[in-house]
Formats: structure tokens, C-alpha cells, sequence
């Protein structure tokens, strides 16, 4: 899949759309697009995390080898949405019904026509009687589950699978796919230290982050700014580098609603000013705020939050997308920080690790 067809399915989709207000102080690369998230950058997730397995286009097909077929098989069941059952299925031409019977379809027809060895056309016939009948057994054990704000603590080896360690409890894997920032991955107790080879771990220690901090403030409906830009990078400032009028760059006034702020310390700012407290930071960068734009009423709201792990400034060399860890049981890392540090990376990543998965799985 290329990278073009990501970002037509989700313009399409309306989760994507080009920036089209004015950015004061924004650097104009050659060949790039500006692209916002009106709905906010939590939505391509969850676009993806429903898309990645549609109920509306999966159907099963089961095949039962045993003579005696008294037993009552689980729906599947996707995201808590039952999979529509099939009596057949239509595979390139094929009709294969799940007593094993197909049809002499247009495609066999014309094997049976070159006159091809009556056990090469046995062969393919298993091949994709049993293609099908394990797909149910190995893509869909039983229903995926999305879980979030779980820890994990550790991972340790556990013959062929891994136990993940979690805040308040653990559970058992039979492949593992770490796409946390590094130095968490590398802060992570058990096997994992001791599976990294030299390189790996030279590899992973080189990574660096720039960290910062960001504020956003939200206002009364009635309030109306005084300046027109939707976001503006500051170039005379100790402490701020960005601000955006979120709802004004996304294109997204709701009715009923206020506008709102979004603030960005600079990277030399936040790493000064790391480890200090909510309570010391927050009122310098406010004050910094006020003094960029006077005009600025009193927020209903302010949400602080510390960005330790912010963008990718050194990634793994090479950019290789993956690390594969172990390959039985299966452990790997990916992220931005095994390419590079914006969406196209994050999607170079992702196919990079799929790519990986689908060959542990062959």
C-alpha cells in the first residue's frame, strides 16, 4: 500500500483536510502539503483501529473436517458486532461451500481445458480448500479487545509466547509490538534487556527527543481575538515558539462553543525546565503569553501538559522502520523514532512492522 492511498482515504473520509488558514511565520518547503485533523489527530486512530477489521465486508466460512458436526461454533464477533455467516464463499472464481463442494467455476474450466495434471488440479484445490479453513483459526482466535492507560511495566519470555506486565495484572502474548518512545522501551524489566544484541542496543541508546511543554486555554463563546492568523510561530520569545487558534486551524466552530488556545515552550525551554513542577512553569509561560498578545481575555479553562517525548530529533540510524527483537516469540518496536518524526514516518513504520508480522506468520 503507498503512502498516497493513506491520505486519500482519509480526505475522503473527512478526517484529513488541507490547512487553508493563514500561518504567520511558517517555513514553505518545496513538494510538501500542510494537513489538519478537524476532528483531531485521535480520530485517524480510531479511523484506523475500525477500519483495520470491517464487519460490514468480513463473512465466515466454516469448515469442518469431522465426521460428526454436532458442535455449535462461537460467532465471530469484531468490536462487538457479529461477523455475517456464509454457506459459501467466492474465492478468484471459485464457489467453495463449506461441505467442501465447488463449482467447476470459469477458472477451472479453463485449467481443466490446458489439460493439467489431474493432481496438480488436487493440489490447488486443498491449497485453497485449507487456506480458507485455517484463516478463522489463525486471524481471528476470538475478538480483538482495545485497552487503554494500561502500564506495562516488564516482558518476560515465557517458552513460545511473552507475559506482559501491566498495572494490575499481566497476560500472556504470542507476539509483541512496542511502539512506545525508546527510552521507555529501554526502562521496560525483564527479558528485553538481555535479548538486545550490541548494535541494538547502541542503536536504541542514540535516540534522541526534544521535549517541551504545551497549554491550551479555552474560552467563553462570546470571546472574539483580536488577530486574524490561525497559528503563529514566535521568534522573539524565551519560552513560547508556537500558538495556534486550534478551532481556526482546524476549521471546526461548533456551536455553542468558545475558542480555544494552543501554546508550545520551545525545545531549549523545555529541556531547561524538564523536571520543575506544574505550579513553577505554568505561570512563566502564561505571563510569556500575555505579553505577545495583551490583548487576550481571561480563559474559562487552562489543560497544562508536560511533552517529554515530543519529536524524534535522532532516530535510529538508517531509518529502518523496525527493529525486530526476537523473532520467536515474536518482539518488535517500531514508531517515528525508526523513521522519522511526522505522519508519513509513523505510516512508514506501521508497514514496516505489518510487513514484518505477516512473515512471522508465513
Amino acid at each position: 500500500m503507498c503512502m498516497f492511498s493513506f491520505y486519500t482515504e482519509l480526505l475522503s473520509a473527512g478526517l484529513l483536510k488541507p490547512l487553508d488558514c493563514h500561518i504567520e511565520g511558517l517555513q514553505h518547503k518545496e513538494g510538501n502539503k500542510n494537513y489538519v485533523t478537524p476532528l483531531g489527530t485521535s480520530s485517524v486512530v480510531k479511523h484506523f483501529l475500525s477500519e483495520s477489521v470491517n464487519t460490514s465486508k468480513t463473512k465466515e466460512l466454516i469448515v469442518d473436517y469431522r465426521r460428526s458436526r454436532r458442535t455449535v461454533h462461537t460467532p465471530i464477533t469484531i468490536q462487538g458486532k457479529v461477523v455475517e455467516y456464509m454457506d459459501n464463499i467466492n474465492l478468484l472464481g471459485i464457489c467453495i461451500s463449506l461441505d467442501l463442494t465447488w463449482n467447476t467455476s470459469f477458472l477451472m474450466r479453463k485449467l481443466k481445458k490446458a489439460e493439467l495434471p489431474t493432481q496438480l488440479l488436487k493440489n490447488l484445490r486443498r491449497a485453497v480448500i485449507e487456506s480458507i479453513a485455517v484463516a478463522k483459526e489463525q486471524l481471528f482466535p476470538k475478538s480483538s479487545d482495545l485497552y487503554l492507560e494500561y502500564h506495562v511495566t516488564g516482558l518476560h519470555r515465557c517458552g513460545a509466547s511473552w507475559k506482559v506486565e501491566r498495572n494490575g495484572g499481566n497476560e500472556k502474548f504470542d507476539a509483541v509490538v512496542l511502539t512506545i518512545p525508546v527510552p521507555q522501551i529501554l526502562q521496560l524489566q525483564g527479558d528485553l534487556g538481555n535479548l538486545l544484541s550490541v548494535q541494538q542496543r547502541e542503536q536504541l541508546e542514540g535516540v534522541r527527543y526534544s521535549s517541551r511543554f504545551a497549554i491550551a486555554l479555552f474560552f467563553s463563546p462570546d470571546v472574539v481575538f483580536s488577530f486574524s492568523w490561525g497559528a503563529r510561530y514566535i521568534t522573539d520569545s524565551h519560552c513560547i515558539r508556537y500558538i495556534a487558534v486550534d478551532n481556526k486551524k482546524r476549521s471546526s466552530d461548533a456551536p455553542g462553543l468558545g475558542p480555544s488556545l494552543v501554546v508550545h515552550t520551545s525545545v531549549p525551554f523545555g529541556l531547561e525546565h524538564l523536571e520543575n513542577d506544574k505550579d513553577a512553569i505554568q505561570p512563566i509561560i502564561l505571563q510569556e503569553l500575555h505579553r505577545l498578545l495583551p490583548d487576550l481575555p481571561q480563559p474559562v479553562s487552562i489543560k497544562f501538559q508536560k511533552w517529554r517525548y515530543s519529536q524524534v530529533l535522532t532516530s535510529v540510524p538508517n531509518c529502518p522502520g523496525h527493529m525486530t527483537i526476537l523473532e520467536q516469540p515474536l518482539l518488535i518496536c517500531g514508531g517515528d523514532a525508526f523513521t522519522h518524526s511526522n505522519f508519513d514516518g509513523c505510516v512508514e513504520s506501521a508497514l514496516s512492522v505489518c510487513r514484518a508480522l505477516q512473515l512471522s506468520l508465513d
